[in-house]
């Protein structure tokens, strides 16, 4: 065994053992509240969720709290201006919690949120989603139509279809594709062609679920 090394700086960016290490060094972060509360972590972005009933909030802070002192134990800093809050409620004429406060700074409250590359809303639609994938997929074909204008080989075009036009559609496609309307699934299925919507969703749930799956 070789001598102990103290690193004070983290683990290293791009190291073969850095996603394991920093799983290990992070796995006391945990929530205290497990049956109403969950925290979920993807690399260095942490994301803490709690269910509030009956307007009493103290668990949900108690949450953050926690998640404060772990950060002041462990000398890591918590980037506030980078931190989201965003509150999901479908009861009317109800008066918003007041703001969350950490390390004495207001964190930003917002309707709409990038979240590992899907926008989530606090209503729980998908229109922000199937526009900026809509987006996404007419600009890359208007690269599609310009490989087409050189006469390049339809085996590259479909290479370059599936991996930067359908890939870019059926983005977190198991996840948003029953509650979205229905003009927005036309607008995709537009720009996919021959390959529906559906037949994607069906691929992605096959992959993920049950091998007896059937359609």
């Amino acid at each position: 065994m070789s001598d102990t090394l103290v690193l004070s700086t983290g683990t290293p960016q791009g190291c073969v053992l850095s996603p394991k290490l920093y799983s290990l060094f992070t796995y006391d972060c945990k929530v205290t509240s497990p049956a109403d509360a969950l925290m979920v972590k993807f690399a260095d972005d942490t994301t803490n969720t709690g269910f509030i009933s009956n307007n009493d909030e103290t668990m949900y802070r108690e949450e953050v709290a926690n998640i404060e002192q772990w950060c002041n134990k462990n000398y890591l800093e918590w980037n506030v201006p980078k931190t989201k809050e965003m509150i999901i409620d479908f009861r009317r004429n109800e008066d918003p919690p007041p703001p969350l406060v950490v390390k004495g700074e207001v964190v930003e409250r917002v309707d709409l949120f990038r979240f590992l590359g899907l926008m989530v809303s606090n209503k729980l639609t998908w229109e922000e989603q199937c526009d900026a994938l809509l987006k996404k997929a007419r600009q890359r074909i208007y690269f599609l139509n310009k490989l087409k204008s050189f006469h390049v080989n339809k085996g590259t075009l479909l290479t370059f279809y599936r991996a930067l036009i359908k890939s870019v559609v059926s983005q977190s496609i198991t996840v948003w594709f029953t509650r979205a309307n229905q003009a927005d699934l036309y607008k995709l299925n537009r720009v996919i062609d021959n390959a529906s919507l559906y037949d994607l969703y069906i691929q992605r749930i096959a992959k993920k679920g049950p091998k007896d799956f059937k359609r």
